[in-house]
């Protein structure tokens, strides 16, 4: 990896950090609304999730970058559930979101942050020094890492589409509001999917949650998306 590339995409990381911890203090005025916490467990989610890559890119090809990868399971399963538990309380399929179905989403991600802190290796088997890596590693990913990249995207697809079936149904201004939303999960995704299946050889994922975090920055404070929440006009019909 050329030191230039290695600068633009630390300085990417941090402008995303940035606009995350904008966000965080902007959501956490709406935590009582509908879907206010989880929009903030997904912002942190993700703020985890860029912390590590920075901090990895500085301590590259040593023991430490090691162990600050572990947490890399951590920022992206905040990040997801946040996202789904977002979606099934701004479509009325729970509201608030049930401890019981909060505890089915959180099992998968809970036995895989176990795993990779008994041994990376369940789901990362470093294969040597590579300069050309943020870790300064070559990476072998297992079955485990594989299967869990899949049910994170199955997550994100499942909300994508209650979200996208509730658009259809819903008010124009409403729909507004969940175009934005689906946008910040697309945009992760295909960006997480591109460098698993070798289109970009870092991992675009924190540099795509710029857009994200803007996408999520106009759906709150321009739209006021927790503020015109489909949730009580919804119960006002009824």
């Amino acid at each position: 990896m050329e030191a230039s590339w290695l600068a633009v995409y630390r300085a990417l990381l941090i402008l995303s950090a940035g606009l995350a911890v904008v966000l965080v203090y902007h959501v956490s005025k709406y935590r009582d609304e509908p879907g206010g916490k989880p929009l903030l467990v997904l912002i942190l989610g993700g703020l985890v999730y860029i912390g590590v890559k920075l901090s990895v890119s500085f301590v590259k090809g040593t023991p430490a970058a090691l162990t600050i990868t572990r947490l890399n399971p951590l920022g992206a399963g905040l990040a997801v559930i946040g996202f789904v538990s977002l979606a099934i309380e701004y479509t009325d399929i729970e509201y608030p979101i049930s401890r019981r179905t909060i505890g089915v989403l959180l099992v998968e991600p809970v036995v895989i942050n176990v795993l990779v802190w008994v041994d990376i290796e369940y789901l990362w088997i470093p294969r040597g020094p590579d300069p050309n890596t943020i870790s300064g590693y070559a990476w072998e990913l297992t079955g485990i890492a594989i299967a869990n990249q899949l049910y994170m995207n199955a997550l994100l697809l499942f909300g994508i589409l209650i979200l996208g079936r509730f658009i259809y149904n819903s008010e124009r201004i409403f729909r507004t509001q969940g175009t934005v939303i689906i946008f910040a999960a697309i945009l992760p995704m295909i960006g997480n999917l591109s460098y698993y299946v070798g289109y970009t050889p870092l991992n675009p994922l924190p540099i795509v949650f710029v857009f994200s975090a803007l996408l999520l920055m106009w759906g709150i404070v321009q739209s006021r998306f927790l503020d015109l929440t489909p949730i009580s006009d919804h119960a006002v019909v009824n």
